[in-house]
């Protein structure tokens, strides 16, 4: 029977999670789901874990064992093996709402457009909450419509948002970069590029585990990784330029804040986390630049997205160390 989503695992040393992350996948109508569990090279019991689903479930459960290549590797794995109609990434340590993965399943079925898109859930490990993450996009549920109709009433879409159609992920030769983190932003700006229709549904199916000691987006995380952050942040600048001109009007309006809210983040949390330092100064300075001899457009709505690069900018990049006190006093704060 053909599939109507692939849904693809990255699993990289996630044993005390992906129980929870599989469990959540048994659904009523498995006969439709296809599952692939990408083993990015684990030193733990994860691939154990995976192959007993693969050997419970044999017609849902698919094990890719790889050596570690990193996040993107394992996107880059799952879009080359997906049969599905639709393609949609979960992270070992998250989970499904189970139920209404069910649903999204069965009204795959009477869909055909480029993206899917539905609203996800945000647990907090620390005390066990969950907030419910909407997009003003979600307004436009239960049709298909055309992206640049709608782009323009959108905030920032995430990795948990979206289904995209497996053609055409396929068909444009989605690859991301491997061995390097931040990559899920990657895959959801470089597929979106070439989305031209997107089907909302109203109800949350992605879980996303917040707070996880070690995750890529804590305080330690994006000093350890800033390298990996400014790689990807080449990487999208410089493919949409090539894209740039085949966009319309909103879809380019988008991307120019989508993509400036990414810059900025990379010097305000991530290359501010650095020492004050003469070299990390000039850092920042070559980085800022760079964009701006790329892209002045993005360049100009930077400010938007961080005091800090307004605050550096104003002065000549000057109060540079002070405002690393500063924000390192925030960071012990929260």
């Amino acid at each position: 029977m053909k599939k109507n989503l692939t849904i693809s695992i990255a699993a990289y040393n996630v044993e005390h999670f992906l129980n929870k992350a599989l469990e959540s996948l048994i659904i009523d109508n498995m006969d439709k789901l296809e599952v692939l569990i990408v083993n990015d090279g684990s030193k733990d019991k994860t691939k154990d874990i995976a192959q007993k689903y693969c050997k419970k479930y044999p017609n849902t459960f698919k094990l890719i064992d790889k050596e570690n290549g990193g996040y993107g590797s394992t996107i880059n794995a799952g879009i080359r093996e997906a049969s599905g109609k639709y393609f949609k990434q979960l992270d070992g340590d998250d989970w499904y709402d189970t139920d209404n993965l069910n649903k999204l399943v069965d009204d795959i079925e009477n869909i055909d457009s480029d993206v899917i898109y539905t609203p996800y859930v945000t647990y907090f490990e620390k005390d066990g909450t969950e907030e419910i993450n909407e997009n003003p996009i979600t307004k436009h549920s239960d049709c298909k419509k055309e992206i640049e109709a709608i782009i323009k009433d959108s905030s920032i879409l995430y990795m948990h948002n979206l289904a995209y159609n497996t053609k055409m992920l396929k068909n444009n030769k989605i690859r991301i970069d491997e061995h390097c983190f931040y990559t899920d932003t990657e895959y959801v700006a470089l597929s979106f590029m070439f989305a031209k229709t997107i089907h909302v549904l109203d109800y949350p199916v992605y879980i996303y585990r917040s707070g996880r000691e070690g995750q890529s987006i804590s305080i330690s995380g994006r000093k350890k990784h800033w390298k990996d952050h400014q790689k990807m942040s080449y990487t999208l600048i410089n493919s949409y330029k090539k894209q740039v001109k085949k966009l319309g009007k909103n879809k380019r309006e988008f991307y120019d804040n989508y993509l400036a809210s990414i810059f900025a983040s990379g010097i305000g949390n991530y290359l501010m986390t650095l020492e004050a330092t003469k070299d990390n100064y000039s850092l920042i300075q070559r980085f800022d630049e760079d964009i701006k001899n790329i892209s002045f457009e993005i360049y100009e709505l930077m400010p938007k997205y961080s005091k800090a690069v307004s605050i550096i900018r104003k002065n000549n990049y000057m109060l540079y160390k002070l405002l690393k006190i500063y924000k390192r006093i925030q960071w012990r704060l929260k």
